[in-house]
């Protein structure tokens, strides 16, 4: 069973926003399909060099990749995680000084993260990102024609942003969070980091998977937000300059609530309760373990 979103011709299009545990939903995703149904790219480099009649072969396509892939897509069903726009950029942060094979990684073993939030070369990748996967339209032809004439965009950015000129710098022009906000909703799955283990049970319910039991959290970044999250002048200015990310991540968190809700209803009228109260993750995921395997 999969509630009839995924079948043969459907391309399963995970956008992995940075540091949103992405890297660990990959992990489960990938093991819901074979090694040759999966796109092997994860960066728009490496996307834009497969011809599209070759990308649409694939059942599973997951990366660092905006919202206007899906146009290139025959049948694409998308999904996304979000985090808390603060907590994003903390864990940036702290990722990179941690990751010696990052290639910033040495850049940043000098750089407070008030340096970070003040160098030009690195804020476009730190302002309203979240909003920037799908509150804007990436002209293709020219992100290809770029990539063509090989312009530097460093792989390990983890996004297209690079592409865009340095000029424009006020991402808030190119932008739009009532495209990011409406794009959200037409997702056949949003998850939220802070409520992962909600999110996947979502995912298994909304794809008519078996719930996800054990799983390997990856790409870890070490346990020091919370030093720095208590610094109110880096949240000061984190929260300057991501003013449309914290709205869009409040109407992603009312997105997932209702969702969330929709399907425990739904659950619990399957055990002919009057009240979601009476609902436990037990009762949810032995009803997942059912609908998995009808």
């Amino acid at each position: 069973m999969n509630n009839g979103l995924l079948n043969d011709q459907s391309q399963l299009v995970f956008m992995h926003i940075p540091k949103a545990a992405g890297t660990t939903l990959t992990s489960i995703l990938d093991s819901h399909y074979e090694s040759s149904q999966i796109c092997p790219a994860y960066y728009m480099r490496e996307l834009m060099q497969i011809p599209i009649n070759q990308i649409n072969k694939y059942q599973l396509i997951r990366g660092h990749f905006e919202y206007s892939i899906c146009k290139l897509l025959d049948n694409p069903i998308c999904m996304t995680m979000l985090r808390d726009p603060i907590q994003r950029v903390i864990s940036h942060y702290l990722f990179i000084r941690s990751s010696q094979t990052h290639a910033l990684h040495k850049k940043f073993q000098s750089m407070s993260i008030m340096d970070m939030l003040n160098d030009p070369n690195e804020i476009i990748s730190l302002t309203n990102h979240q909003t920037l996967y799908f509150g804007r339209n990436l002209n293709l032809d020219l992100l290809k024609q770029n990539l063509a004439a090989k312009n530097p965009i460093s792989q390990t950015q983890h996004t297209t942003s690079r592409v865009i000129p340095k000029s424009n710098m006020n991402l808030e022009l190119a932008i739009s969070l009532e495209l990011a906000m409406s794009r959200l909703k037409d997702l056949a799955f949003i998850g939220i980091t802070e409520q992962f283990k909600d999110s996947l049970l979502l995912m298994s319910y909304t794809f008519g998977w078996a719930p996800v039991k054990n799983y390997e959290s990856r790409n870890i970044t070490p346990k020091k937000e919370g030093q720095i999250i208590n610094d109110f002048e880096v949240v000061d200015a984190i929260t300057e300059i991501n003013k449309l990310d914290l709205s869009l991540y409040a109407f992603a968190q009312d997105l997932f609530k209702a969702r969330v809700n929709e399907m425990k209803l739904h659950i619990a009228d399957h055990y002919n309760l009057d009240d979601i109260k009476l609902l436990n993750d037990e009762m949810i995921i032995a009803y997942l373990d059912k609908q998995a395997i009808q």
